[in-house]
C-alpha cells in the first residue's frame, strides 16, 4: 500500500494513468470471461485482484513499470 501511496505521490498524473489503467484491464477481463452484464461483480473483482497483484510487485517503481500498462498502447 505505502508503494501505490508513493507511486501517487511521485507523478501528478499516475493517478489518471492507474485509472486509465484499471479500466483497460476490466475491458479485457470482461473478454476473456466472455462475460455479461449478470457478471459485472464477478469482473470487477477479478480486475481487483490482477491489479493488486501487480501494484505488489517488487519491480514496481513507477506506474509505467505495471505489466498492465502496456494495455495502453494496444
Amino acid at each position: 500500500m505505502l508503494m501505490l501511496v508513493l507511486l501517487l505521490v511521485e507523478d501528478e498524473e499516475a493517478f489518471d494513468i492507474l485509472y486509465c489503467i484499471a479500466f483497460q484491464l476490466m475491458d479485457a477481463q470482461w473478454l476473456a470471461m466472455d462475460a455479461s452484464y449478470m457478471q459485472f461483480k464477478e469482473v470487477l473483482e477479478a480486475t481487483r485482484i490482477q491489479l493488486g497483484r501487480e501494484l505488489a510487485l517488487d519491480d514496481v517503481r513507477r506506474i509505467q513499470d505495471l505489466p498492465a500498462y502496456n494495455l495502453l498502447y494496444k
